[in-house]
């Protein structure tokens, strides 16, 4: 590390150890949540929407004390995000909602799948989202809700043409055309919203509405018509430029040579309607930052790169700019910390902690943004020291980045202070 980074690193510790002492977690640019606030102005009749996109933290790993995700439903509802999901609806007295996607890591007895629904690469969230035809079903098993959102992409080739279409059926009644088949459409990530429904559990079943063109579907969302839906988009592994379509080989996720289908993943971005997404990337950014990615195949195809600070932070600002653009405001949250021995990667590098400190420079000078990072409110690893956090029960291990349950309900409880009062928690 160069003598440059080493004074940062210090100066950054130092300022993480007294943030630490006070428990608190600062909030940068607490304006850049305006939107936000004032979409919450009207929670009482209307939903309003959270999206919370990130790595294997988001996911919900460690909730089970393991470094895998056991039940795609635990993860959901135990997890930073279920728990401020439940933390907001009991601070609001409204019921909340979220979201289920038909794929998933583990077990999820909330979806059932016939035919060959296959895993969509192409589309949001995280490619979690399926393409279907006409013999693929995918049926979703909601919590009691007034309201189910189905999220898709219409459009099917490059400009929009041969769509596969969908019908819907909820609870068994009558099969409705949710979008035609075999028809143009201009692409994009659209929500039909299925209201006054009976507050109970529905059974949304969706067919796909073509035999040889695809539909591809996101995800559902379910609510009331009020109150905070949270909706958690996380994927283990996952850096910024896996989310822009630039992904590396060895986990899966290799880089598109279309130009379309990465944008079309940065679109997904806060492209649901969302008031306010969370983005809880950074720690494999830094973990990977001399792995090369990008690459692919076409004549679209980007150049290597390497997910170092500049990396992450050029395209980091290519997903806030997306966010904003679509109207909604972002909060970037660093969940992670740095592993045991130090705040560099091994083998050199750049300090764990300058991603978080890259993230707040773009919340510092870009409107619609703040940032939140949990290093102030939990330490730095060789300052107030990671064997504490263990002992407090924050981690789900001692060599572990993952929080435990009890991790997970701490960052919920920071996240929720943070969005209900800002103004408590600014630097």
């Amino acid at each position: 590390m160069s003598a440059a980074l080493a004074i940062q690193a210090k100066a950054i510790a130092a300022r993480a150890a007294r943030n630490q002492l006070a428990q608190g977690a600062i909030l940068t640019n607490p304006a850049g949540l305006r939107r936000f606030r004032a979409a919450l102005g009207d929670a009482l009749y209307a939903p309003v929407h959270i999206a919370c996109w990130g790595d294997s933290i988001t996911e919900g790993v460690g909730t089970e004390n393991s470094s895998n995700i056991l039940s795609n439903l635990v993860a959901d509802t135990q997890g930073w995000p279920g728990q401020i999901r439940a933390l907001l609806a009991a601070r609001l007295g409204l019921p909340g909602g979220g979201a289920i996607t038909p794929f998933f890591t583990g077990s999820d007895s909330r979806v059932a799948k016939t035919g060959s629904p296959v895993a969509d690469s192409v589309i949001g969230p995280m490619k979690w989202g399926a393409r279907i035809k006409s013999a693929d079903m995918v049926e979703f098993t909601t919590p009691a809700c007034t309201a189910v959102d189905i999220l898709y992409w219409a459009g099917g080739s490059a400009d929009g043409s041969v769509i596969g279409g969908f019908t819907y059926q909820v609870d068994g009644g009558t099969v409705t055309t949710g979008l035609v088949g075999g028809a143009n459409a201009t692409p994009g990530y659209r929500v039909l919203s299925l209201t006054g429904l009976v507050n109970s559990a529905h059974v949304v079943r969706l067919v796909g509405g073509h035999a040889s063109n695809v539909q591809h579907i996101s995800a559902i969302r379910y609510h009331n018509n009020q109150g905070i839906v949270v909706s958690r988009w996380g994927r283990a592994g996952w850096t910024v430029p896996d989310m822009l379509g630039i992904g590396e080989a060895s986990r899966n996720n290799a880089a598109t040579g279309s130009a379309y289908s990465r944008a079309r993943l940065l679109a997904a971005i806060g492209g649901y309607g969302e008031h306010l997404t969370i983005i809880a990337l950074g720690q494999n950014d830094a973990t990977l930052q001399n792995v090369a990615m990008g690459g692919g195949s076409g004549g679209e195809a980007v150049g290597i790169v390497y997910p170092n600070v500049e990396t992450y932070e050029t395209s980091l600002r290519s997903v806030v700019n997306s966010v904003t653009a679509a109207g909604g405001c972002c909060l970037l949250l660093n969940t992670a910390l740095p592993p045991p021995g130090g705040a560099t990667v091994p083998a050199g590098g750049q300090p764990y902690y300058a991603y978080h400190e890259a993230a707040r420079r773009i919340a510092a000078d870009t409107d619609h943004v703040a940032h939140l990072s949990i290093a102030d409110r939990w330490g730095l690893s060789g300052d107030m020291s990671l064997a504490e956090n263990v002992s407090m029960g924050l981690l789900s291990a001692a060599t572990s980045v993952h929080p435990s349950r009890r991790g997970h309900g701490d960052i919920a409880g920071a996240l929720a202070q943070t969005l209900l009062r800002p103004d408590l928690v600014t630097a």
